[in-house]
């Protein structure tokens, strides 16, 4: 699969300037660049992504997925997707069934707004951004490594990792050392 945008029917641009971040864009750069350029990265509002937005990605469908709140700066979860398209796990986050076991980042939404129900939390939530981050599937076991890297890195609001292990990966791993060598060591 190729990194280049693809255009629609209806003349928008899709791929990596439109919600995407293939892992390929920052493997090589250093982890404060590779955090820096997730940060950075352009991002869709959650209301605004359509199902053809997901299905049409000129890339991988599978990677890690990160929800940012309203600002597009605060990551509120990471998330990998590594066995189903994006479409289909993306999907599961926004069930609104009290006893659904995959709809996490909604019910982490709920609790952290104080939402009366999933409902109202999805409703509420669509100002949200999204960003993908394709990865190619041959990368056995990086999506893995990858969601746990930016867990740590980018402290997602909802699901950051804070255990003795993502400490010391924070006092060992420095910001010019070199992003695949980071995720390797986490690994």
């Amino acid at each position: 699969m190729s990194d280049k945008p693809v255009k629609t029917g209806s003349g928008t641009t899709l791929g990596s300037s439109d919600l995407t971040l293939p892992f390929s864009k920052i493997a090589e750069l250093t982890v404060s660049a590779a955090c820096a350029a997730v940060k950075g990265a352009k991002k869709k509002r959650l209301a605004d992504v359509r199902l053809f937005d997901l299905v049409i990605q000129d890339q991988p469908n599978q990677g890690i997925y990160f929800f940012f709140a309203p600002d597009g700066c605060t990551c509120l979860y990471v998330g990998k997707n590594s066995s189903m398209q994006f479409t289909e796990r993306l999907g599961m986050h926004f069930a609104v069934a009290d006893e659904s076991w995959q709809n996490h980042f909604l019910k982490a939404y709920k609790e952290h707004h104080k939402q009366q129900s999933l409902t109202s939390a999805l409703a509420h939530a669509g100002d949200c951004r999204l960003l993908l981050m394709p990865i190619m599937p041959t990368d056995d076991g990086l999506a893995a490594k990858a969601e746990t890297f930016f867990r740590i890195f980018q402290e997602p609001l909802f699901n950051s990792l804070k255990s003795r292990r993502a400490q010391r990966a924070r006092e060992s791993i420095g910001a010019d050392d070199r992003l695949l060598k980071a995720i390797d060591e986490i690994g």
